[in-house]
């Protein structure tokens, strides 16, 4: 057991319930957007909302309304808030909080490797783990600092994600004159022959056409490999992917920073330590979350059931990211405020029942993975080979999650920590906790 003036591992007195069961409610919304990416490779594209006016589209709807971009940015604001929770613990014992803390993200970063390659490749604990590394040097000082480096890094996303579309935007436009041979020149309008023509244009073509043939042969293996495949040969696949993923990081690491560093300012103010004392912050920010958010998610809704995810120069990917670049972390603030206010009245009882599925939520993600991947992969039921719909898979959904609510509640009886957690506070703080409930009390 670690010494009082020492840092280690956060105690169960310690722990404020209400983020558990804040992390227990993403984990639900994280499993409700992650299904289809289990039932479909990463790189292999889908539109439940093709099929105009069916249930697979109502629920394909819902799902992007209310949960697509929203839950990532949920985690990303608990993993802040857990970053200031433990840096204000190590503060008050006075014990050294940076040597612990980048054991804490190495040991992250092997976890998030190893279920990335050989579990499911859109893992997001690298990218956690990588950006920590961000957090840790620009969060320990004053919070008002937090603030201004949440909002840089959130501007620096929007700017990335504006030129990214007007790149699209721009390649759509220009697409006839790129393809088109010296006859067909002849016959196009010569104001956008001579805009398109740019040596710039060209190079950027070049680069669009060369990513966009890499992942069409992804593609071409990826399917066949997860619905057929050995496990060897997924596993070939599946680092491939996660390769890509890692590369694409730059699209959601700037705003993932940004809620981490948000998170931080949050918990270095005791917004979410001391509830009762900040019930305005959350009602205004619960109103901010209907009133704006919830419009901007429905207008990237509407245009994400009409994308073509298998053409890299539409446009419409751009803006409905762009939308929800603002609509995800509104609607993820509004959730964390309805629930904070929730947690302060009679509703505190049932919500409850989720705070072990949040504390136990490493174990809970890493178990989502491998208990979907075994539901579709071809090493387990091959489910993907049948190609379910929205409405199916919402059915996995909730079967999975009630296993882990009871699951969280069967374990944490009996034991201190959830198995990943354990592993994860044994490499941390290079000691042995006590697994067993009747021992940890002793």
């Amino acid at each position: 057991m670690t010494d009082a003036t020492t840092a280690g591992p956060i105690t169960a007195a310690e722990r404020i319930v209400a983020l558990d069961v804040l992390r227990g409610f993403a984990l639900l919304g994280i499993l409700l957007v992650n299904i289809a990416f289990f039932a479909h490779p990463l790189t292999d594209p889908f539109n439940f909302g093709a099929d105009e006016g069916s249930v697979n589209a109502t629920i394909a709807w819902f799902t992007a309304f209310l949960a697509q971009g929203k839950f990532y940015p949920l985690f990303s604001l608990l993993f802040g808030l857990g970053f200031a929770v433990q840096l204000e613990r190590a503060r008050r014992r006075g014990g050294s909080f940076v040597p612990a803390y980048l054991r804490r993200l190495l040991v992250l970063l092997a976890i998030g490797v190893l279920h990335g390659v050989f579990v499911w490749a859109g893992d997001i604990l690298t990218m956690y783990a990588l950006l920590g590394f961000l957090l840790l040097l620009l969060g320990l000082g004053r919070p008002g600092w937090l603030l201004v480096f949440a909002i840089t890094a959130f501007v620096v996303q929007v700017l990335i994600a504006t030129g990214t579309s007007f790149m699209m935007l721009g390649m759509t436009a220009c697409k006839p004159v790129l393809d088109a041979t010296a006859e067909q020149l002849a016959a196009l309008d010569p104001s956008l022959v001579q805009a398109c023509s740019a040596e710039g244009m060209a190079q950027m073509k070049a680069g669009f056409a060369e990513a966009q043939a890499e992942l069409t042969a992804l593609r071409e293996v990826a399917g066949p490999a997860y619905a057929t495949g050995s496990y060897a040969e997924i596993t070939a696949v599946r680092a491939r992917e996660f390769g890509m993923m890692l590369s694409n990081m730059s699209f959601v690491g700037f705003e993932v920073l940004a809620m981490f560093l948000f998170g931080g300012w949050l918990g270095k103010r005791g917004i979410f330590s001391k509830p009762n004392e900040h019930k305005r912050f959350f009602r205004i920010t619960l109103l901010l979350a209907v009133v704006v958010g919830l419009p901007l998610s429905a207008w990237f809704a509407n245009i994400a059931m009409r994308v073509d995810y298998s053409d890299m120069f539409d446009p419409a990917f751009g803006w409905s990211f762009l939308l929800n670049l603002f609509a995800g972390p509104l609607l993820a603030l509004g959730y964390a405020s309805a629930f904070m206010l929730a947690m302060q009245g009679r509703a505190s009882r049932w919500l409850g029942v989720l705070a072990p599925v949040g504390r136990m939520a490493l174990t809970n993600y890493l178990a989502q993975s491998v208990i979907c991947t075994l539901i579709f992969y071809s090493y387990g039921f091959g489910l993907m080979a049948e190609q379910p719909g929205a409405l199916a898979l919402l059915g996995i959904v909730v079967a999975v999650y009630v296993v882990e609510v009871f699951w969280s509640h069967w374990w944490l009886k009996r034991f201190a920590f959830g198995p990943a957690e354990w592993l994860w506070r044994a490499l941390t703080y290079f000691q042995r906790p006590r697994m067993r409930l009747a021992e940890s009390r002793a």
